[in-house]
């Protein structure tokens, strides 16, 4: 009996040995991978005998997709290609739990990281304090591989819970304490070691031991011992320029001075910018750029006293002219801080320019205002994305205006009809509208093809909810022709960044979801929608009953639900491996991308009758050019998509939006490329390329399969993140 006994309880303790163990073996995801060259093996171990599926991507797109069964070890291997000297993210899930990694491609040459990992933490402070006193004094930070001083900054404030407004690297409000707040020369400046750069704080990179400040300056940084002008000029030749500046906008900022005094001082201040930039060294960018924006403040003041034309006309002419100036400072070496510092101040000098147009009569004198707003746009904004285009995308034609503020802070404006027509006939592919509240992209055609009046827009802003409204005339425009894109500050905790959407608030109180894509960098949430009215930003949630087991698609599957492209099935299904009809992608497709489907033409297939519940979304998808049905006017509704079909419809719309890179290689890679229809060829490769399709898990492209419910999210998901990024 005590025999027995001790052998129950040595069999028990085995047991409880083996349990934790057991646990542990349920959650523990091991990722390792092996680099030959180009060539890429990972390898996953997990639990036995499960779907596990990888995803591997970088900032842009998703490179390698790809499922499989892990073995009786848990074991389960990948392998792809990637490109030398980049770094991936890799992402594991096997049964609902998931795991990252990141890839690092070395080069062949050294076999090492760029950067040795340092055997003691490299570490550096950070002194904060504004106008109402110290907000962060804190030492023993540890650096960042590839930390900046922007970088740095921004990822403290954030750990510690302390709002600041990033505007495309420059800070312009820390704590709630803004830029302007003392006055038109206050702001923010950051010094390293006692010294201030006169380059962004995104292009200096923070060393150990160094002691970062960010001060708030009352007179450009004089008052914290900041340098204004070159150091290797003497100090009279600082003061004289100084001096030089400052009364020449005292002037035009003196209620006391007359028109002629006025214009006078503009016709000044438009000469001392051009004669500072035919020469500039690289120690004066940056005050240059300080002054610029001092006098875009002096020029919006001064418009809004303007009592005659010929000095909102003057006005006008000088916020281009000195834009100009600007852009001469910009060359190929030019340091992408900079350039966006000189993109900002152009917006806002466009800004003035088109704000003048409001107080001018005379149509000549506006025409040539709207050419000068146009051809200068044009070309800093060209200037900015050279520095960060996409390898695979081609850049769009933008003119882009930071619409001028009331003085009781709303922002409503007229776009002038001439500016639309004009920004047409000249190929523009966007008008970028730029406020405190919204950033808004449209088409020089979003609304109608001919109008002959001006455009009244009403942007409004109340407890995170974005109102927007368009007129024409006395006629409020509900609907447009072409869908906007629409970008919003979003600064509340994120839980999950695929389930963000954008929500419109209809007149009679009900909700819908309109999709949207969450930037962390940015802290926004960019939408489209082609409708007006009241838009809000949350956090949804959505999950289905029988997307379990599909782990490969449930993430995207539960994305794309929450945003409002995809519904479910009663009893809160999916029903993941059923086919999809043609139908019902037409209406995905549709519904994506905004399209207008109040449609006036007549359907042209024999098969869509008008009452169908797909009319509308399958006219307007052929009007779009995305679909063109089978011969003899057939579009065959109700029959089942194949997966070449869906490529040939998501390269269609890749390439509306940009996406025109087709390297036919990476199809041909698929086993049974040669089985691909001509008429899919080129759509499938751009598919493939831009990271769309990876095939079906044997290195098949499958392109007469049935695409099933699940297939198609994971499609869209995709496609709606490079549409919208």
């Amino acid at each position: 009996m005590k025999k027995n006994m001790q052998r129950i309880m040595s069999m028990m303790l085995v047991l409880l040995l083996l349990i934790p163990s057991l646990v542990i073996a349920q959650t523990n995801i091991d990722i390792d991978y092996t680099q030959d060259g180009n060539n890429v093996t990972v390898n996953i171990k997990g639990v036995k005998n499960r779907p596990a599926s990888i995803t591997i991507k970088d900032e842009s797109r998703y490179h390698y997709i790809d499922q499989g069964i892990t073995d009786d070890l848990g074991k389960v291997k990948f392998k792809t290609v990637l490109d030398v000297g980049k770094t991936y993210d890799c992402k594991v899930n096997i049964d609902g739990k998931t795991a990252t990694k990141k890839l690092i491609m070395k080069k062949p040459d050294t076999g090492i990281d760029p950067v040795p990992e340092p055997t003691k933490p490299e570490v550096a402070s950070l002194y904060i304090k504004g106008y109402k006193g110290v907000i962060l004094d804190k030492s023993n930070i540890k650096i960042k591989k590839g930390d900046t001083v922007l970088s740095f900054t921004t990822r403290i404030l954030d750990k510690n819970n302390i709002s600041y407004e990033n505007r495309s690297g420059y800070i312009a409000s820390i704590d709630g304490q803004k830029e302007f707040d003392k006055g038109s020369d206050s702001g923010w400046m950051y010094s390293v070691n006692g010294k201030y750069p006169d380059v962004g704080a995104g292009s200096v990179k923070v060393k150990d031991g160094d002691k970062i400040s960010w001060l708030y300056t009352y007179d450009l940084g004089e008052d914290i011992g900041a340098p204004i002008h070159d150091p290797k000029d003497d100090k009279d030749d600082k003061d004289d320029q100084k001096d030089a500046i400052d009364q020449i906008l005292d002037t035009i900022n003196d209620k006391k001075s007359t028109e002629k005094q006025k214009e006078k001082a503009i016709d000044d201040v438009t000469k001392y910018f051009a004669d500072k930039t035919k020469d500039v060294k690289s120690g004066e960018i940056e005050n240059i750029i300080k002054y610029s924006n001092k006098t875009s403040k002096t020029l919006t003041k001064a418009l809004e006293n303007a009592e005659t034309e010929k000095l909102a006309t003057k006005i006008a002419d000088s916020s281009i002219e000195i834009t100009k100036s600007l852009g001469k400072i910009v060359d190929d070496n030019t340091d992408l801080q900079t350039i966006e510092k000189i993109s900002e101040t152009s917006r806002e000098n466009m800004g003035i320019a088109l704000a003048s147009i409001e107080k001018i009569k005379d149509k000549k004198e506006v025409s040539k205002i709207v050419n000068s707003i146009l051809e200068t746009s044009t070309k800093i904004e060209e200037k900015q994305s050279k520095k960060t285009a996409k390898p695979n995308k081609k850049t769009e034609k933008t003119v882009a205006i930071k619409v001028v503020e009331k003085e009781d802070k709303t922002s409503d404006f007229t776009l002038p009809n001439v500016l639309l027509e004009k920004a047409n006939k000249k190929d523009i592919d966007k008008v970028k509208l730029v406020t405190d509240k919204a950033t808004i992209d449209l088409s020089p055609k979003f609304l109608e093809s001919d109008m002959s009046e001006d455009i009244k827009t009403d942007i409004k802003s109340e407890n995170d909810i974005l109102s927007l409204r368009f007129k024409i005339g006395c006629k409020e425009q509900n609907q447009f022709q072409k869908a906007i894109k629409i970008t919003l500050p979003y600064n509340k905790e994120v839980k999950d960044s695929d389930k963000i959407t954008a929500i419109v608030i209809k007149d009679d109180g009900t909700e819908e979801a309109v999709g949207g894509v969450y930037d962390p960098t940015t802290k926004s949430v960019k939408f489209i929608t082609n409708i007006t009215g009241k838009f809000k930003i949350e956090e949804g949630k959505k999950e289905f009953k029988d997307t379990t087991n599909i782990t490969w698609a449930k993430d995207e599957i539960e994305s794309m639900a929450v945003k409002g492209i995809i519904k479910g099935k009663p009893g809160d299904k999916f029903d993941p491996n059923a086919n999809i009809s043609r139908a019902e992608f037409a209406a995905l497709a549709s519904r994506i991308l905004k399209l207008n489907e109040n449609v006036s033409t007549k359907s042209p297939f024999k098969d869509v009758s008008k009452g169908a519940w797909y009319y509308n979304e399958v006219v307007a998808a052929y009007e779009k050019g995305i679909i063109k049905g089978r011969p003899g006017q057939i579009f065959d509704p109700t029959g089942e998509i194949t997966r070449e079909e869906i490529v040939k419809i998501v390269g269609t719309i890749l390439k509306e939006n940009g996406y025109g890179n087709k390297d036919e290689s990476k199809l041909n890679e698929f086993k049974d490329s040669s089985l691909v229809s001509l008429w899919a060829k080129e759509e499938a490769a751009i598919a493939v390329d831009n990271g769309i399709i990876f095939g079906n898990g044997k290195g098949e492209f499958a392109p007469k399969a049935k695409a099933t419910r699940a297939e198609t999210a994971t499609m869209l998901y995709r496609l709606y993140e490079l549409i919208l990024r």
